[in-house]
């Protein structure tokens, strides 16, 4: 029942929902809202760059997050309701107070993320993140187990072993048949 919306660093300010609902998120982070634009709000906050979310088929949401170019790499993370992750200030050294992510890939350009939920491929694909990723010209996939609360990457793939100097991902979709 929402649209999740990621945020980059910049921020979302005076924004208003149809129910007049304003919110402004300072930095990184998400926020949903009704497709009827109703019930805007902040899911969570902390963030650098995420370009998309992910949804697994329990509605757990995923992301993964551009570099800073220093300390905050490609990272993917299980964003809760409420969560706070610590860019800018309160990630080197991790806080206490700060969720953490599930793996950091190193540098790259992450661009894009999503969730198999789909029938189609076999079932060994199921709620499988796939992660494009411009800087590494690579989509990337990571099976995820549940580890408690949370999740943590079993492996990861690259799936272009080779990829041409012109490939350069900035989204991924699944096509009409669900492949």
């Amino acid at each position: 029942g929402f649209f999740y919306v990621a945020v980059g660093d910049k921020g979302l300010y005076k924004a208003r929902g149809t129910d007049g609902r304003e919110v402004n998120l300072h930095g990184g982070g998400m926020v949903r809202i009704r497709p009827d634009g109703t019930g805007l709000e902040i899911v969570c906050t902390g963030v650098r760059n995420i370009l998309d979310v992910a949804l697994n088929s329990e509605d757990e949401m995923f992301t993964y997050d551009n570099t800073d170019e220093h300390q905050w790499m490609g990272r993917v993370t299980h964003m809760v309701e409420g969560g706070y992750y610590g860019y800018p200030h309160d990630f080197i050294p991790q806080r206490p107070y700060t969720l953490w992510m599930l793996a950091d890939y190193g540098p790259g350009a992450a661009t894009a993320a999503m969730c198999y939920t789909e029938d189609v491929l076999p079932k060994e694909f199921h709620d499988d993140l796939f992660l494009a990723d411009f800087g590494k010209r690579q989509i990337m996939r990571v099976k995820l187990k549940r580890e408690g609360a949370t999740y943590a990457p079993v492996f990861k793939e690259d799936l272009f072993p080779d990829p041409p100097e012109d490939f350069r991902p900035v989204g991924i979709t699944w096509g009409a048949d669900g492949k």
